[in-house]
């Protein structure tokens, strides 16, 4: 199996592209590259490398005119062409699957200063129909600025204990907190380009038109937002906005909210909160439907 440099396995369509060879080949005939079969096969090759997270590599080769490559120009509509498709193809087996859950219920923990938010670890719920396991997603940061997390006071009693760190006791909360550091072997520890690309792939191919919900959804709106850099730079597929679960709660008041758990702070415990909490106020709206 294909690894990173990180030792991650690379899964097409989970944390690497999806590619549909035959449509990149198309658009390369559509862009007047009909006249080498040389240079079929480059492009064939680099479609193939791309899809195994090879991505500099392959475009490396599709563009090396010394050795059969074609413009860059021309290289990325092969590559838009080739990835929409297969993105296109998952789609419609969804679809015909009876894939119709929208909701993505979420939860970040960040550090926060006025000027810059900083993400620490997100974590998703999908929710799933009657007696099936929800899709969850977590991940911790591993570019966080860990030393400005470990000085904030609130984030080091409410946040930091639920952190893969290296300070292994908590009965002394601050003895050996100077030192502490993220347990960068923990699996969800990750960089943030891999979160990206991995909750980028949850959000557009794991559902049909989602629908983002957070609870006070603000500032986790723009945490998630800030995975692509600026807002411009928002992966297609993306919301560009998230519901507020306080919304909801103040249309249905009558509604009582789960009882915090246990693990409160931790992102993924959060967002499994939102999910309980949305099911409700779900209920809510359709015993209101149905009593009209």
């Amino acid at each position: 199996m294909t690894r990173d440099m990180y030792g991650n396995a690379l899964v097409p369509g989970y944390n690497v592209d999806l590619i549909n060879v035959k449509a990149g080949l198309k658009e390369l005939v559509a862009c007047g590259y009909d006249d080498d079969a040389r240079r079929f096969m480059v492009i064939e090759h680099a479609l193939m490398r791309w899809q195994r997270g090879e991505e500099e590599a392959a475009e490396r080769g599709a563009i090396d005119r010394a050795f059969h490559g074609i413009d860059f120009t021309s290289w990325r509509r092969v590559l838009a062409a080739a990835m929409a498709h297969a993105h296109n193809i998952e789609k419609e087996v969804m679809a015909e699957l009876g894939a119709t859950v929208t909701d993505i219920c979420y939860d970040t923990e960040f550090l926060d200063d006025g000027d810059t938010i900083d993400l620490i670890s997100i974590g998703l719920v999908v929710p799933q129909g009657s007696g099936q396991r929800d899709l969850e997603y977590y991940a911790v940061n591993a570019d966080c600025h860990f030393d400005r997390v470990r000085e904030h006071d609130w984030l080091w009693a409410n946040v930091v204990p639920h952190l893969p760190t290296t300070k292994a006791d908590w009965v002394d909360p601050n003895q050996g907190r100077a030192v502490t550091q993220l347990d960068r072997r923990a699996a969800c520890v990750k960089p943030k380009w891999v979160i990206a690309n991995e909750v980028r792939d949850l959000i557009t191919r794991k559902t049909v038109d989602p629908n983002l919900w957070a609870y006070y959804a603000a500032y986790d709106h723009v945490v998630l937002a800030q995975l692509w850099g600026p807002m411009s730079n928002l992966p297609d597929g993306i919301p560009m906005w998230t519901h507020d679960l306080m919304q909801l709660c103040e249309q249905y008041p009558e509604v009582k909210k789960p009882e915090p758990s246990d693990d409160e702070h931790n992102a993924l415990a959060d967002a499994q909160w939102n999910a309980r909490l949305l099911r409700r106020l779900r209920d809510a709206a359709t015993n209101e439907l149905m009593s009209r």
